[in-house]
């Protein structure tokens, strides 16, 4: 059961991953903007970036180590760390986190959302005894839970915004 949330927090970086692919350029504009460094490395870093979520989110449903859940924890609180100071400077950008697919600003929506992406690996680091079983995930009492709490992150993500 506590992999319920983290399956659904995987789905988001899958998605997100390959929204920022889809949309390479918006990627690469959102980089040039924080990021001073030459157009060459950007566009790699642009490139790097999304296959990093992708496959972060594709190993937290078949691998279960705690290096990848700290590594997924890494990812996240970068999250966690840009829509911070987004919401402390007042910056309410558009950010493409899920390219062209669903438009998304940074601030209290992206830290709200990531938070919750936070905590829900945070007690596989803990809690997690390695007996995943992806098949369990096929199983429908897996998959609706799974698939609402994608949805709830995606609206949260998509509907929160600064008051």
């Amino acid at each position: 059961m506590i992999y319920i949330f983290c399956y659904g927090s995987a789905l988001v970086l899958i998605l997100s991953g390959i929204s920022k692919l889809i949309s390479h350029s918006n990627t690469k504009q959102f980089f040039l903007k924080y990021i001073p460094i030459n157009d060459i490395l950007i566009t790699f870093l642009a490139l790097l970036f999304p296959l990093f979520e992708i496959v972060i989110g594709v190993s937290l449903f078949i691998y279960a180590h705690p290096i990848l859940y700290i590594s997924a924890l890494s990812l996240i609180l970068l999250f966690i760390i840009i829509n911070s100071y987004a919401l402390i400077n007042k910056i309410e950008e558009d950010c493409k986190c899920f390219g062209n697919l669903i438009p998304t600003k940074t601030g209290l929506g992206g830290l709200i959302q990531s938070l919750c992406m936070f905590f829900s690996i945070v007690p596989l680091l803990y809690f997690d005894k390695g007996n995943m079983n992806i098949l369990d995930f096929g199983n429908i009492f897996y998959l609706v839970p799974v698939l609402l709490w994608f949805i709830t992150l995606i609206i949260i993500r998509r509907n929160v915004e600064v008051v």
